[in-house]
Formats: C-alpha cells, structure tokens, sequence
C-alpha cells in the first residue's frame, strides 16, 4: 500500500476506531501526515510478519475474532493467544479448514485447528524439514491429539492443502503430494507415507495431512517439505485407450483431452472402467483439472463419489449438472495415462414444475378464523397445522376455508390435481391425498437431497382489530369501526418478519410443510407466503414457479388480549 492511498484512508478516518484512536483527525500538516503514515506502515508489516510466522510454522487456529479496538485476537491450537493490531486494514475468511488473512494483497493460510482431534506435525530433525530426494514415499510422524486413535482399521488419509512457500498461495493443490499405505500407529505417535508428485526439485512446501479413522476426522498443522536438487517426477504421459461401443461421440480435443458424452444415467450410479477397452492392469480414476465451469460443491461430490475402481455413485449433491462435462483421469503408477471430458445433462432440466398452477399462483384463502369460520382461530401459545393435510382435507370438504382472490380454485381446482412427470420415464411429483411426494423418479434424482419442501420468503403479522366475537360480520357499518379500533382489515404491521422477528414473534414453517408457533406467540393475525420447492442432485424448481398460495390466519377473528402494540414494539426494537 503506498503513502499516497494510506493517507487518503486516513483522511476518511477508516482507521480511527481500528486503531483505538490513534488518528482522529485529518491534518493539513504533511509531514504530520507523514509520521503517522510511517506508524501505520509499521504496523501493517508487523502484522505481515506475525501472520507469516504463524504461517511458516504449521500454527493451527482455533478461534479469530475481532475486539472493540478492531484488533484481531487469535487463539491456537496450543493454547497461545495473538493479538494483530490494526485489524481495519485486515480482511479474514473463514472456511471449513482454514483461516484466510488478507494484507495488501497477500493471503496468508493458517489452518482451522481441530478442538476435540487433531494431529500435530512431530520433526524428526532439528531444522523440521521433511526432506524428499527421489520418488519413494517417506515417513511423516504426528502426535494425536485430543481423541485417542488405538487402531487404523479402516482409516483413510490424504493431503488436504499444499502449496510452494513462497507463493503464499490460498488455493487448494493438494494434488501436488499424497499419502500412499503403510501408515502405522504407536501409542500416540501416527506416522504417514507421503509421496511427491507434480513438485519442483530443490524448493519447499508447506502441506498439511488429513486423516479420518472410525469416523473422527484428524487434520494436521502445516509442516515445510523441501524437495532434493535431483528430483523428478512426470505426472502425466497420456496415452490412447480405446472407448466401450456405448460411447459412440467420443472427440479428442485440445491438450489431448477427450470430450464424449456419459452412455449411461450418473444418478444410477457409473462404472468407468466399463467404458474403456485395452486398460491396463492396475490402473486406477480420479477426477482430473476441470476444463469446464464446475462449481466447488459439484466438484467435492464428484470426488467424493468417485472410487478408485472407477465405480461412482453419488455421496453427496453436486447442485449442477455437467453439461460442459467434468474430467476423469485414468491413472497408472501416479501418471495420468488418460483425460476424457464427460458430458451429462440434467434429465429434467425442460420439465415443466408449474404444471396446473401455470399462471394461477398467488391464491389468498384465510385458514383459520376467517369468514367461514369465525371462532375456530388460532390460540395462543404452541401449535402444529399440517398445512399439506389442512389443503387437501379442505379440498375434498372435510374442513371449510374462506377464499380470497381465487382462493376457491386454488382448494377446488388445483391443489390436488398437481402433477410433475418425464414423459415415459414416470412421476416425479405427485399429490398422494395428503400432500405432494416425489415418485420414483423423484426419489431417485432426489438421492442427497432435501426433494419436496416447504418454505416461506414472507410472514407478515397484521393488525388484530377484527375482534368481532360478539359482533355480527358486517365490517362495512360505522359502530363496528369503531368497536374495532380501525377498518376491520387487519393490516400488516410488521410487513416481513426477519429471521429474529419470527423467533421474537414465535411463528415460523417449517420444511415438511408444518406451520408451527411457540408459546411466544400470543394470537396474532398473520399472512404467509407459502412456496414449495422440488431440491434434487442438479438443481431446484419451484411447484408451480411462484408463491403457490398465501395464507391468512386470526385475521377476522382471534384470541382476546391480543396485544398489537406488541407487535410495533418489537418491529421497532422497543421491547
């Protein structure tokens, strides 16, 4: 940062409060100005030198927050605690694994340490080098910490993170190094074969391994790993084995890749090795450099649903298809032989999910105390409507609602006769007389994923003034008016609760389709927006592609004392 862009930072007092007001105020003076850009420039690159410390020594952080000066306090694995001064000029992402702190520019990757299991990189020599000469796997020994490890039945290991020290670098190349087997245990001591693959000879590298032993996942601190003068390795030296007659498009492109498209369904579960022929003994898959845009979630359920024996099958939802395709290596000794690009398109990517409601979303009914029922409102306090249950039984006339603008069509017309199907390939959603389930089809694209669900992207609460319990229902009259306190419409007045009104307020639904309230709720009138969603392995569709219907409840007749000052207060943040 130069001085020119830092004294404009500070004339903007960006720093005052990060910096517990050291500067306050913007002086004309230059060098004034001066003096305390040299402060702060001291400052930035004390704060560099700590986190590259921390960085070079395989430091693991347990907590990072900020204090009321700004500063940064980190707390380690090993119990220190650090504080970074002048935490304005500090940029912190946190991700499952690591802590990413941003200077300047420069990203320093600190790993996330592990509370309840960890490893902690155990040196064999005095300068903690790990040093690797030639191709042969060496032995790297950790202390278990935190949850014993008494066998390695089972136990899987890998490189979570590497990269070269001097880049700094924050993107994942765990690529670069393995664990191979032969990983062994001794009272507390865990030792790890790792190989060097796609590495430079005579530079250093920082890695942290990854282990996961009877479902406790273990992650070491960094450690540096310096590679001999004479060190070789090829990572790839591709060559041309030939494709299963059901691969009928298969194209060679640029950088030798082929493209051809999957034969078969990737929701079934894929067999890779079944569409080769002439593969050599031992070879094995992984998913290579992607040459398409993959998300990182689509490309962590490729992986991890990805075996070696080229069987996949998916362990977890990639959120997008692979219509550009996604790359797999056939591997033989650590040497990539082979890279084909596989396309697969979404099978469902052109159904149609508004089905009858084409057009027709956005019906009003009220549910509960409304025209046709004006005693039978909510109560106060908890409650469990099965709203699903509540349409349909309202449907085939066991229970009566009031409709609001078309709400008639929606119980009568629509609701029940909602359908979403693949034309002679089955359902995939379905009304079964009580709600919408996925069929067969559904179910199987549904795999990982949460399949029909329920949401809310509004709850409003209204006025409460239609307290006509005693009253007849001609709303229009000028004594009734004044009864109620108003105009006898419950209006909104808190229009779009967030997520803490509707704790505040005790109304929430919830995803199987239950609107639910706590004892927080005192009876209030509400209306809320409800969508129901279809979440499979490539995407998401909305059932009938809006607001399928709103809700109103208590709104012409509810419990008394209900106190809508309440509801002010708190949208205000005056309780």
């Amino acid at each position: 940062m130069n001085k020119k862009s830092i004294k404009a930072l500070l004339c903007g007092a960006v720093f005052s409060v990060a910096l517990g007001g050291m500067f306050t105020a913007c002086s004309y003076d230059d060098s004034s100005l001066d003096e305390r850009v040299s402060v702060l420039e001291g400052m930035m690159s004390e704060i560099k030198g700590q986190l590259s410390a921390l960085q070079q020594a395989g430091a693991a952080i347990k907590s990072a927050h900020q204090n009321a000066d700004g500063a940064w306090v980190l707390e380690l694995s090993d119990g220190q605690v650090i504080t970074l001064s002048g935490g304005a000029g500090i940029k912190v992402v946190e991700t499952d694994t690591n802590f990413i702190f941003t200077v300047d520019g420069v990203d320093y990757v600190i790993l996330k340490g592990a509370a309840a299991a960890s490893l902690i990189y155990s040196p064999e020599y005095e300068d903690g080098l790990v040093v690797i000469e030639n191709t042969d796997p060496v032995m790297v020994s950790f202390l278990v910490s935190g949850k014993e490890i008494k066998n390695l039945d089972g136990a899987t290991f890998g490189v979570m993170e590497a990269h070269e020290l001097k880049t700094r670098a924050a993107s994942n190349n765990s690529s670069m190094f393995k664990t191979v087997e032969g990983a062994t245990i001794n009272g507390n001591i865990l030792n790890v074969p790792v190989k060097a693959l796609g590495v430079d000879a005579d530079k250093k590298y920082a890695l942290c391994v990854v282990a996961e032993v009877n479902g406790v996942e273990y992650v070491s601190n960094y450690f540096t790993v310096k590679m001999g003068p004479n060190y070789y390795f090829s990572t790839e030296d591709l060559e041309d084995y030939g494709f299963a007659a059901s691969v009928t498009d298969a194209v060679k492109g640029d950088q030798n890749v082929w493209t051809a498209t999957l034969p078969v369904a990737l929701e079934d579960g894929v067999d890779f090795a079944s569409l080769f022929t002439g593969l050599p003994e031992g070879c094995t898959f992984e998913i290579g450099q992607q040459v398409a845009n993959v998300s990182p979630e689509a490309l962590t359920a490729l992986r991890s649903g990805l075996a070696s024996d080229g069987k996949f099958d998916f362990t977890m939802r990639p959120g997008q298809d692979f219509a550009g395709g996604f790359v797999v290596n056939i591997v033989l000794n650590d040497v990539v032989k082979m890279k084909v690009n596989w396309i697969y398109v979404d099978p469902i990517k052109n159904v149609d999910f508004k089905g009858v409601y084409n057009g027709k979303c956005g019906a009003h009914i009220e549910i509960r105390g409304g025209d046709a029922q004006p005693y039978e409102w909510l109560p106060a306090g908890v409650n469990d409507i099965d709203m699903a249950k509540d349409f349909s039984d309202a449907a085939d006339g066991t229970i009566t609602y009031s409709p609001m603008h078309d709400g008639g069509r929606f119980i009568n017309e629509l609701w029940t006769q909602y359908t979403a199907e693949l034309k002679d390939k089955g359902d995939i959603i379905y009304h079964d007389g009580t709600r919408y389930v996925t069929g067969d089809l559904g179910t199987k694209l549904a795999k990982g994923s949460r399949g029909v669900y329920w949401t809310s992207h509004q709850i409003s609460v209204g006025s409460s003034n239609r307290r006509n319990l005693d009253r007849p229902f001609d709303e229009g009259s000028d004594d009734n008016i004044a009864w109620c306190g108003g105009n006898c419409n419950g209006e909104l007045t808190w229009d779009g609760l967030p997520g803490e009104g509707r704790v505040l307020l005790g109304i929430d639904l919830k995803e199987n389709g239950h609107l639910v309230t706590t004892e927080n709720y005192q009876g209030w009138n509400m209306r809320i927006g409800v969508w129901i969603y279809y979440e499979y392995l490539y995407g998401q569709a909305c059932i009938g592609g809006d607001a399928l219907v709103w809700t109103w409840l208590n709104r012409r007749a509810c419990p008394d004392g209900v106190d809508d000052g309440y509801i002010i207060r708190a949208r205000d943040g005056q309780l």
